[in-house]
């Protein structure tokens, strides 16, 4: 599997066990932990930017496919039923 239908995979999978969809800080941290701050690892912020900037591709592609809905006021996201199918159908080939 590609990392970008691995992303997708992931993210989707996040979307699908909350009914109330999440805002793209609480997926980036879901999706790609970061190390904790408090460990001393001092390049988290651009990291983190970074990470977010990807998922942010990744989350615009999913819905321009109708995986996802995107929310742009609130930066929610939310799965479809096309999204719902899509990991179901994975599912079942893994």
């Amino acid at each position: 599997m590609n990392t970008t239908a691995s992303l997708f995979a992931k993210i989707l999978t996040a979307l699908s066990d909350r009914d109330s969809g999440l805002n793209l800080e609480h997926l980036t941290a879901l999706v790609s932990p970061l190390p904790d701050s408090s460990a001393g690892y001092d390049g988290a912020p651009s990291i983190k930017k970074n990470g977010q900037a990807a998922l942010l591709d990744a989350l615009i592609a999913l819905n321009d496919g109708g995986y996802i809905v995107l929310n742009p006021l609130t930066d929610q996201s939310r799965i479809t039923l096309k999204g719902l199918v899509w990991i179901g159908t994975k599912a079942s080939l893994n």
